[in-house]
């Protein structure tokens, strides 16, 4: 999609001539797109990772191989060196990055955290709570996150008669069909969980939101992201409810 967004980048350029080109990646495509258009309108430009790029880890083979790192680690210096400033959300990202790139200017580096709206979260906390113990997790398994050790231990406290199974849901909203390779309902049926566990898929953002209101626990999963911090994380806290974290 580069040479579409481009050139709508630069219609929107010629329109309205901004003073200042803002990308945020992932998708790193963006990074791509306002390196051209800072190139063809001199103008300031600052390049946001939400993630890291050329150094992601726990990507699934079928999307990274040895040809798309080195090509990846490239682009990924070419973006480096033309912003003029550069954006990571978490201290450790940014770190890792002066470290690969020694050479660069270090006032062109700069943390801001993600963070949560307190307006999204207005009158959704005040709704009524599900009857059934309630764990939620709100989101997607990508970065090799599995809910496998969640479900595993649910399945061993029920089966001690510890957990009553009629009491209790496990909710997952969100891009939550696959995880390790293999379907979501294949791991829920290994540990007869069927009639625990709901997969709700994607849902609007307000009923992803009212989702971890709901919630009496919301589960956090760090996979093998070990510098980044998900952006639910701070909607997780933001709604006050207990965190399980395994990370």
């Amino acid at each position: 999609w580069y040479p579409f967004a481009l050139l709508g980048g630069i219609r929107l350029m010629l329109r309205f001539r901004p003073a200042c080109i803002i990308s945020t990646a992932p998708p790193f495509t963006s990074h791509l797109v306002a390196r051209m258009l800072k190139t063809l309108f001199n103008t300031p430009w600052i390049a946001d990772f939400r993630d890291p790029w050329s150094w992601r880890e726990g990507l699934p083979p079928e999307i990274s191989s040895a040809l798309s790192d080195r090509i990846s680690k490239v682009l990924e210096k070419g973006v480096i060196y033309h912003a003029d400033r550069i954006v990571c959300v978490t201290p450790g990202t940014t770190e890792r990055y002066r470290q690969m790139y020694p050479q660069v200017s270090a006032d062109k580096w700069l943390t801001v955290t993600n963070g949560y709206d307190r307006d999204e979260f207005a009158g959704l906390c005040q709704s009524e709570t599900p009857t059934k113990f309630t764990i939620s997790y709100v989101g997607g398994f990508d970065f090799s996150r599995s809910p496998r050790l969640l479900l595993r231990s649910v399945s061993e406290l029920i089966a001690e008669g510890l957990i009553d199974k009629s009491k209790l849901a496990v909710r997952f909203v969100g891009p939550c069909e696959t995880a390790e390779g293999i379907p979501i309902v294949s791991m829920i049926d290994e540990y007869d969980l069927l009639e625990v566990v709901e997969i709700t898929g994607l849902v609007p953002r307000p009923e992803a939101l009212k989702a971890i209101c709901q919630a009496h626990l919301l589960l956090l999963l760090g996979g093998s992201q070990r510098l980044s911090i998900a952006a639910k994380v701070y909607e997780y806290l933001a709604a006050g409810t207990p965190i399980l974290a395994i990370a």
